[in-house]
């Protein structure tokens, strides 16, 4: 869909070791928004998946592997022109 980033209040918790037992790993953000880890056999990295209140999955982006995930978790904006988006909250730089 284009996204070019997610934003997040800060670096989430992920259990390696269930990752890389199930293939896969849901965590809820601090903001309340579900995601999905999956480890992709075909390129070895892993798919970022948002998931909806009904347990739709809808594929985000993919990363080189957990770390490069993690490294990249600490603060990503997406930013708007003022009429393609509400401002729910103001985030002072």
């Amino acid at each position: 869909m284009g996204y070019d980033g997610i934003i997040f209040n800060s670096i989430p918790e992920i259990n390696e070791k269930e990752l890389l037992l199930n293939g896969s790993i849901e965590f809820i953000t601090p903001r309340g928004s579900r995601y999905k880890l999956q480890i992709d056999t075909e390129y070895n990295g892993i798919d970022l998946y948002t998931v909806n209140s009904y347990g739709i999955e809808d594929h985000l982006t993919g990363y080189e592997d957990l770390k490069d995930f993690l490294s990249q978790q600490e603060l990503t904006i997406i930013v708007f022109s003022n009429n393609q988006i509400e401002i729910l909250e103001e985030v002072i730089i």
